[in-house]
């Protein structure tokens, strides 16, 4: 859906909920995604701008992980919790 392959999308997940494309499960979880990829599309724009690529978007967020208090804190976390376990030998824990 991303990419512009909204049929794709559509018939993909007829084929994960065992429906027809046509049903009102699958018409209803479809239009659903389509209002999030909408609201993350205006919250890009909103937050850096609009008219950028996609490639200034990704770049945008990742800087915003390493720029932003409680992003890093959650980073660190993470790279802290993964670290320990590999250190310990024990990745079965997580």
């Amino acid at each position: 859906m991303l990419r512009g392959r909204e049929e794709e999308c559509l018939l993909t997940l007829a084929n994960l909920r065992d429906a027809e494309p046509e049903s009102l499960l699958i018409q209803s979880e479809y239009m659903a995604l389509q209002a999030e990829q909408l609201v993350q599309e205006d919250e890009k724009h909103e937050r850096y701008g609009p008219g950028k690529s996609e490639l200034y978007y990704a770049f945008k967020d990742y800087v915003r992980l390493f720029t932003t208090k409680s992003l890093l804190h959650r980073l660190f976390l993470g790279a802290s919790a993964q670290a320990l376990q590999q250190w310990s030998g024990i990745n079965a824990v997580i």
